[in-house]
């Protein structure tokens, strides 16, 4: 069953919807915040949840949030944060929502999201600069400083708790790590992240945005899937996802360019690279996660498990290297040798689809 618009709910999830965008709301800017402080991919949460929200409990939680998660950010952070958060979010939440609701073709809708998000963090990057001046990445690391030692201390402790649960001895009552222990590390950290901040700071923004387009436009089309609001035109399943062959060709050829470049002796060298290499990472990254969900299908492996499966492998990249490394060599391999690859002819089509599950 098919039908205009997003999903309207009513009773249960209505009200879950409206708590989920006063409490998530009031943290995704510290959540911004510290990815930004550990350097991962800064995947903007005010976007996804607002999308997400959006196709779960309707258009009243979701404007909700917008109005909650900017409010936050204006308080903790400034105007200044607060503009650069609605131009790099919430516009192009706004264009992905439209999208959905419209059910236009998926390919489409993930081409547009993601130059929207994209787009938008480069207006956020050049607010920056505005407000900040030549000396940009400096000043953010030095706010990012300020707001970090703001953050309450049970902001922390379930992160400490799943470090020092990790790293346990068996004794019990020993602590390996303290929120106090936490916040100097990072700190100090921070006080030496200035050169590493010109190296990999715009990747990881760049990436970020890319990654939250496609979170996005993929979790808020699979929720109308599960509402039966989708077309098989709309929703379109990993199972089906390949990179076009212009984009693994131009991927290849920069990543190739950038590390060159980088061996020059150039001053920004580093960061062309950094920033490329990023990009490059994050498709090849999200080929490889079609790849497995299609290694997966073709096992008979039950829908449920393949997407924990997904999740799981998507959360581990984010957090750690030898993963995204892994995960990397994989999606470029797919990506250029695989069935659909740039160095090979397409293969006729078979029943690799997941568009209704």
């Amino acid at each position: 069953m098919t039908s205009n618009g997003p999903y309207r709910a009513t009773g249960g999830r209505l009200a879950l919807g409206i708590v989920l965008a006063l409490l998530v709301g009031a943290l995704t800017p510290l959540l911004t915040v510290l990815e930004m402080s550990v350097l991962m991919p800064v995947v903007l949460p005010g976007g996804v949840f607002m999308v997400f929200l959006f196709c779960y409990a309707g258009p009243l939680p979701a404007w909700l949030f917008t109005i909650v998660h900017l409010a936050a950010a204006g308080a903790l952070l400034g105007e200044h944060f607060l503009l650069m958060l609605l131009v790099s979010g919430t516009v192009p939440a706004l264009l992905c929502m439209r999208m959905i609701a419209l059910k236009r073709p998926f390919f489409e809708q993930m081409k547009l999201g993601v130059a929207a998000f994209l787009g938008g963090m480069l207006l956020a990057v050049t607010i920056a600069y505005l407000s900040f001046g030549g000396n940009m990445i400096e000043r953010v690391a030095d706010t990012l400083k300020a707001q970090f030692a703001l953050m309450p201390d049970a902001f922390f402790t379930p992160f400490v708790d799943m470090i020092n649960s990790a790293m346990s001895t068996g004794i019990p009552g020993v602590k390996v790590m303290t929120v106090q222990s936490y916040r100097a590390q990072v700190s100090g950290i921070l006080d030496l992240m200035s050169e590493v901040y010109q190296q990999s700071l715009p990747g990881a923004l760049l990436s970020g945005a890319a990654l939250t387009g496609v979170l996005s436009v993929l979790w808020g089309n699979w929720l109308q899937a599960r509402h039966g609001l989708a077309t098989n035109e709309s929703y379109v399943g990993p199972t089906r996802w390949f990179l076009p062959r212009n984009v693994t060709l131009g991927l290849t050829l920069m990543w190739v360019a950038a590390f060159i470049l980088s061996q020059t002796g150039y001053a920004q060298g580093e960061t062309v690279y950094y920033t490329v290499y990023s990009l490059a990472s994050l498709a090849f990254f999200i080929q490889a996660l079609g790849a497995l969900d299609r290694f997966f299908f073709r096992r008979g492996t039950p829908d449920g498990r393949r997407r924990a499966l997904l999740v799981i492998a998507l959360i581990l990249g984010l957090l750690f290297r030898f993963i995204n490394t892994l995960l990397f060599a994989i999606g470029a391999g797919s990506a250029l040798f695989g069935s659909h690859g740039a160095f090979r002819r397409p293969l006729p089509s078979g029943n690799d689809d997941d568009t209704q599950q």
